[in-house]
């Protein structure tokens, strides 16, 4: 009911006030979320032949089950030569292939963990999720859904790259990160590079804009006759 009262929105995305414009006739603008410090580069070799799976299966906007599809169909095109890590979940995913489950982790675990990784799947049906974006501030290069609140954040071309909702496309690109040296270094140094700006500040800076974008909105009119 708050968003048919004519308040000032502030989304998490453009996606997000999209949604409420559509729905609702809300107005208002956006703020990006900002990246934990636990999420950085670490100290630790990178492997050329390891994806990580957010697999939170609780949260169906999560589409797990897609994402277990297409590491399904990249195991069988190089078995033997990819090593798989899933987590975000109590328990395990019944698979065809096998893989490492680390349950629920700590951002600074996960840092780790990251930072040794090649690639990441994090998918979102809904707003954008803060995952891929906590793997790219630990230079992993990561893989969302496009249409849906991470394509409005990160762009068609931005350092995290888009997938159609299908998985032999999802594993396409997957082979991309694993086999193409250029295009990893790419996305690793455009996903660094964004993420130094994704500050507690900035955030606070793009909420106080909006804030007083809704006190000025308010204020009466002033005459000039």
């Amino acid at each position: 009911m708050t968003y048919k009262q004519g308040l000032h929105c502030i989304g998490g995305s453009p996606w997000l006030l999209d949604l409420l414009r559509e729905r609702y006739g809300a107005q208002g603008g956006v703020f990006r979320y900002e990246i934990d410090p636990d999420y950085r580069e670490r100290p630790v070799e990178r492997r050329s032949d390891t994806v990580v799976l957010y697999a939170r299966t609780v949260t169906p906007r999560r589409a797990v089950a897609l994402g277990v599809l297409a590491l399904e169909e990249l195991w069988r095109r190089r078995p033997e030569r990819v090593r798989i890590v899933m987590f975000g979940d109590e328990h395990p995913l019944p698979a065809s292939f096998p893989y490492e489950f680390l349950g629920i982790v700590s951002p600074n675990e996960l840092s780790w963990i990251y930072s040794e990784a090649t690639a990441g799947l994090a998918f979102s049906m809904t707003n954008t999720s803060l995952v891929p974006q906590d793997m790219m501030a630990c230079g992993l290069p990561a893989i969302e859904l496009e249409g849906f609140g991470g394509e409005s954040v990160y762009g068609i071309d931005g350092p995290i790259e888009l997938a159609p909702y299908d998985p032999v496309s999802i594993a396409d690109r997957l082979e991309r990160l694993l086999d193409d040296r250029q295009e990893w270094e790419r996305r690793h140094r455009a996903g660094l590079e964004l993420a130094r700006t994704l500050t507690w500040d900035a955030a606070s800076h793009q909420i106080e804009h909006e804030l007083r974008a809704a006190l000025r909105a308010r204020e009466p009119s002033v005459s000039t006759a």
